[in-house]
């Protein structure tokens, strides 16, 4: 996607995707609340670990700088994502609803 993708068509294409491999916190969260299994990538954050367990996946990020070390294990990790389906799609895309809906405490928090 280019720069200049709008904001909702980015959405909803990462949405839609058979599955994000990326290390980025925000399209991550967009792929996720479509039901879209991420591959996380290392960043310098713990946040993309963190994203994926707490999205149910589990998958430790990958490392961002040499991809190919662990080629193998990102084919194998994709192909069982593709192989959930739509049960898998339907099971992210419902966490995330929960953890969209958990996020207004902290909003309701901040205010108080």
């Amino acid at each position: 996607m280019g720069l200049t993708t709008p904001i909702q068509q980015a959405v909803d294409i990462l949405g839609n995707a058979d599955a994000y491999i990326g290390g980025r916190w925000h399209p991550s969260i967009f792929a996720l609340r479509g039901g879209t299994p991420i591959l996380p990538l290392s960043a310098k954050t713990f946040k993309m670990q963190a994203l994926s367990e707490m999205a149910g996946l589990s998958v430790p990020p990958f490392d961002a700088e040499h991809p190919d070390r662990d080629a193998q294990a990102i084919a194998q990790q994709m192909s069982s994502f593709l192989d959930g389906g739509v049960d898998l799609r339907e099971q992210i895309r419902s966490r995330a609803e929960e953890m969209a809906e958990d996020s207004w405490a902290n909003v309701a928090y901040l205010r108080g």
